[in-house]
């Protein structure tokens, strides 16, 4: 399964650092009406050790067969909660199950008020390590299992034939190839492609190919692919990409509290080392916006 880490040109220097699988606690907005529970189709076995393991008996665990990675606990006080899961738990351990349940224990009981500020960072940090173990579970157990196997392969190779480095007036691999020789001894290894829509955001990201290996890659704004742009304000953002990949982010001084530094000192020094970089940032600044405001060209050709 592929992970995605964006660090962000357009974002700020400190950025919070989010789980890379979709974890949700809802509490549904109406009082009136309580929450809707269906009975339950579950195994008798796995219903018996589910519930030795909830002591109260008031988390209804619901199998969902399109999650993968996430899931997701709704619940209101006085109600049942119910808790939405991939259906590979079902075959989890004891182990897996009895984390899920303190979590799901946990999120719950987040509205009440912790006796200090330090109570309230035990508890997100005893949260955040039962949320990393059970990521390391589904993504063993997708690793094991031959159908997300096969779909994770087709997804990454649709990917890669979706990528475009040739835009209307810039050719971004030339760019990078250019970039990479200059400031990196040709040593840096990448993908890069314009964003798919109007605009876009420069980032760089991780993903896999179809064998499964990790690669950088590198999105540019649409936005530089315009006349207005020469090919040394492209190669300002496509370096500034680069630098992510050599400079990667740090944890900073809250890391039990998932922060995480981007824009460091090292990678702002390294930064002023490209030749243009001043009027690259001031093209970045003043002109990049208003291409984007604009919007994409009335023939319909990105450029």
């Amino acid at each position: 399964m592929f992970k995605w880490l964006q660090t962000s040109l357009f974002g700020p220097k400190e950025e919070t650092h989010e789980p890379a699988h979709a974890v949700k606690a809802i509490r549904p907005a109406s009082r009136k009406a309580p929450l809707k529970t269906a009975s339950s189709s579950l195994p008798g076995a796995f219903l018996d050790r589910w519930k030795s393991l909830v002591s109260q008996g008031d988390i209804e665990i619901v199998p969902v067969p399109r999650l993968r990675q996430g899931w997701r606990l709704e619940w209101r006080r006085g109600d049942q909660a119910r808790l939405r899961v991939p259906a590979a738990i079902l075959t989890a351990p004891d182990e897996i199950l009895g984390a899920l349940a303190a979590w799901a224990r946990l999120v719950m009981n987040s509205r009440g008020k912790a006796k200090s500020a330090a109570a309230q960072k035990e508890r997100s940090a005893a949260r955040q390590a039962l949320e990393k173990t059970l990521h390391a579970w589904l993504d063993q157990h997708a690793a094991r299992d031959p159908r997300t196997r096969t779909l994770a392969r087709a997804r990454a190779e649709r990917r890669l034939d979706r990528l475009e480095s040739q835009g209307k007036h810039h050719d971004l691999q030339a760019i990078f190839d250019a970039v990479n020789r200059e400031y990196f001894a040709g040593a840096l290894e990448a993908r890069i492609t314009w964003s798919k829509r109007w605009g876009g955001l420069s980032t760089q990201s991780h993903a896999k190919d179809a064998e499964g290996n990790r690669y950088n890659l590198i999105t540019i704004s649409r936005g530089y692919d315009s006349a207005l742009a020469s090919a040394e304000m492209v190669g300002g953002v496509v370096y500034h990409e680069c630098l992510h990949i050599a400079v990667p982010p740090k944890e900073g001084a809250r890391e039990g509290e998932g922060r995480r530094v981007v824009h460091g000192r090292e990678f702002r020094r390294r930064e002023r080392e490209y030749r243009f970089y001043e009027a690259w940032r001031l093209w970045h600044a003043k002109v990049l916006p208003g291409i984007v405001r604009r919007g994409a060209p009335r023939d319909g050709r990105r450029g």
